[in-house]
């Protein structure tokens, strides 16, 4: 492959956290997808909520790595200087899976000329349309495709989606039949991370009431919840193969169940799970 000519500002980035994050994330999709009978080659992939520092990382490299399309959603705020980042990051990506792109170059090129043009809407809408991958920058509800996706994945985003029901039904619609999802959800109330001495029951957003449910921008879902909304849209329940759990002594395990009835021993200690499901194959 030849050396690929990159703009000043960008000639000394190298491999960073955010790459590494998402080669590591990718490769937890493709190993879960392939469990579900799905390969990524040849396939086409969405990824919901793929941030605002590195939002082509995992399509790119999905690319390389043999997918026919990849599309990446984000309802942040894509400035072009994290843009013209990502665009390096999944260069990079794309590359490391030892693969050719004849039009690296002029891709590259053509990327970085959009990226100067700050072709997107400040209320949202596209902000790269290619034939081979798209950025969308809004929300899940609003990305409108003709492709239908054969693996839809999310890494710490579904916690953020207020209305699961209607991104559920918009999941059910974009994904092709037998086509899988591969979703981590972190339960932990964001703010947990931030105290110096947090409580057990500072951990979960749905134990707090009122005001204090959770931060503004996650919403009060719990793991069955979450399930819930997916099989309702339509979707099979697979697996919750990495499954993590608050060690509770039993007594305390005990108190809470009394006080939240309604709650499985299994809700109430979940801080983080990764979801597979998949739409049924129907004749």
């Amino acid at each position: 492959m030849e050396p690929l000519s990159l703009p000043m500002h960008l000639s000394a980035t190298n491999n960073s956290f955010a790459w590494e994050f998402k080669r590591e994330w990718l490769a937890t999709v493709i190993r879960f997808a392939a469990e579900m009978g799905r390969d990524l080659k040849g396939a086409n992939l969405l990824e919901v909520g793929a941030g605002v520092h590195n939002p082509l990382g995992c399509a790119l490299a999905a690319l390389g790595k043999g997918a026919s399309f990849a599309v990446a959603v984000e309802p942040g705020d894509i400035l072009p200087e994290h843009l013209d980042h990502a665009i390096l990051l999944g260069l990079i990506a794309y590359a490391k899976a030892d693969t050719q792109w004849p039009s690296l170059q002029s891709s590259l090129d053509h990327l970085m000329d959009l990226v100067n043009q700050e072709r997107r809407s400040p209320s949202g809408g596209w902000v790269l349309q290619q034939p081979a991958f798209q950025l969308f920058r809004g929300i899940v509800q609003d990305y409108q495709s003709e492709h239908q996706f054969d693996i839809i994945h999310s890494n710490a985003v579904m916690e953020h989606v207020l209305d699961l029901n209607s991104a559920c039904a918009k999941f059910y619609d974009l994904t092709a039949m037998g086509g899988v999802h591969v979703h981590k959800v972190d339960f932990i109330d964001h703010r947990y991370y931030e105290k110096a001495e947090p409580s057990t029951e500072d951990a979960f957003r749905f134990l707090l009431v009122g005001q204090e449910r959770a931060v503004p921008e996650c919403s009060g879902a719990r793991m069955s919840e979450v399930i819930t909304a997916f099989t309702k849209a339509g979707f099979e329940f697979v697996d919750a193969p990495e499954h993590w759990q608050l060690p509770f002594p039993e007594h305390f395990l005990d108190r809470l169940q009394r006080r939240y009835r309604d709650m499985s021993r299994v809700d109430l200690q979940t801080t983080c799970a990764t979801l597979l499901f998949r739409k049924p194959v129907t004749t």
